[in-house]
């Protein structure tokens, strides 16, 4: 009897023990730990901004334009009257009024790489056109000369050549006038559409020109 019941009692010990462990007795275990990881970051030191210059440059200086191009002027208003040369190559003319039509034309002509004088009045149109420049005799290109031959060109007596007698060779469809003024008062005029050889004496304060030709001092006037 004695035997049954100390097994007995032991059976129940190790019921309750094996309860308590497999249930509420049972130690936790401990949660999950957060792992932070610390990154060392670099230090970056600011870079000081190069000094910039924010003054604008100066703006490149403009040569003044001392001549007319390039279209129709009125003189009084666009230029002051006077005596003027048109330079280069291309076309130039001078009207009564802006109404247009042949019978307003006082002068015009077609230049090629060569000069005309043109003298304006009041109230006048001046037109240049093409590759022609119209300067005041002030700021015209000054002429170098050989003077014992003168390329095509118009040519003011005192002014520009010696007063004289002059021989003039043509080529075929030259041309050359002899004018008192810069306007439609000549002296004398020739062309030669054969081409040729001519003499012309001059005064001061004519006009020689010359085209597709040359000229050649011969000699004072006799």
């Amino acid at each position: 009897m004695k035997m049954f019941l100390a097994e007995f009692l032991a059976a129940i010990c190790a019921a309750f023990f094996l309860n308590a462990y497999f249930n509420d007795d049972k130690p936790a275990e401990p949660p999950p730990q957060k792992v932070v990881v610390q990154v060392e970051q670099p230090t970056v030191t600011p870079v000081k901004p190069a000094n910039v210059n924010m003054t604008p440059a100066p703006p490149a200086a403009v040569e003044p334009q001392n001549y007319f191009a390039n279209g129709q002027f009125k003189v009084g208003v666009d230029l002051p009257a006077g005596e003027y040369l048109a330079v280069g190559t291309g076309y130039v003319e001078v009207a009564g009024s802006s109404a247009g039509g042949t019978n307003n034309i006082l002068i015009n002509d077609n230049i090629v790489d060569a000069r005309r004088y043109v003298v304006v009045n009041e109230g006048e149109y001046v037109k240049v056109m093409s590759d022609m420049k119209l300067y005041s005799l002030a700021d015209a290109p000054k002429l170098n000369l050989n003077y014992s031959k003168l390329p095509a060109n118009q040519y003011k007596v005192g002014v520009d050549i010696p007063a004289g007698e002059y021989k003039i060779l043509l080529d075929a469809g030259g041309y050359v006038a002899l004018t008192r003024d810069t306007r439609r008062n000549y002296v004398g005029n020739q062309y030669a559409h054969n081409g040729g050889q001519f003499y012309a004496t001059v005064a001061d304060g004519q006009y020689l020109q010359i085209k597709n030709g040359t000229g050649e001092f011969v000699g004072s006037a006799k």
